[in-house]
């Protein structure tokens, strides 16, 4: 949550980079503080944190958009190469918004911030970080899954929505579909199956070999479990011969 402290933090960063604080600097200060707080009702809520004021809740959702669970985690962040240690987040994975409580004396709002600032952030414990300029993943937030030696798995976690009529009225529901990567010395490849992590691997009998031996499974239910125990053991026996 970001208390009052820390927007104080942020602005002697901010305003006061190259001197030692003075009378003058703290006036400074406490203007721009005042400022943030008469703003924070404006469209742009937050001008620390870039964003808008978002709106939780869809009318006859009987699930949830939100990665894992629909409340608010104590997570860390980091935006505009500052980084924040205890934000309440939440990432939206319908409509793509990483999502802050923001608090000041008088408000407390839910705003979205701007992803294209964003480096990384953990959330429930897994870490979600920007990728750039990547020949096969688009640019954009994806989830750093597994991060070995010799091979990474990206999960790019989305949401679609689905409305449908019950009793005569509109239900809405969110599905996951989620995008699965594989990046090693080779290049960086889509992942649906056991077919697919083959040809990441050049179609190693080695690993063929291993997936069999280690009876991992690639089904619709357990294909993610599957792609990550196969790639993290494998990169284990890479790593260690």
């Amino acid at each position: 949550m970001i208390k009052h402290l820390t927007l104080v933090g942020f602005l002697l960063l901010c305003v006061d980079c190259y001197a030692q604080l003075g009378k003058e600097n703290v006036s400074m200060i406490e203007a721009r503080e005042n400022q943030v707080y008469a703003n924070h009702d404006d469209a742009d809520v937050a001008k620390v944190l870039s964003g808008k004021r978002y709106s939780l809740r869809y009318l006859g959702a009987k699930n949830s958009q939100f990665f894992l669970t629909d409340q608010t985690e104590f997570s860390s962040l980091t935006y505009d190469e500052v980084k924040f240690d205890t934000l309440e987040l939440q990432y939206d994975l319908f409509a793509q918004k990483i999502v802050v409580l923001l608090e000041s004396k008088k408000t407390a709002e839910y705003v979205s911030i701007d992803n294209n600032k964003v480096s990384e952030f953990l959330l429930n414990d897994c870490l979600f970080v920007q990728v750039y300029k990547d020949s096969v993943m688009k640019e954009g937030i994806h989830q750093l899954a597994f991060n070995g030696q010799k091979s990474s798995v990206f999960i790019k976690r989305k949401k679609r929505r689905i409305e449908k009529v019950e009793s005569g009225k509109l239900i809405i529901l969110f599905h996951s579909f989620d995008n699965y990567y594989v990046k090693n010395e080779y290049g960086t490849f889509k992942v649906s199956g056991k077919k697919d992590l083959l040809y990441a691997f050049q179609n190693s009998a080695e690993l063929k070999s291993f997936i069999k031996k280690k009876k991992i499974r690639f089904s619709k239910k357990v294909k993610e479990k599957g792609i990550l125990k196969a790639v993290a053991l494998f990169d284990s026996e890479l790593t260690t011969n």
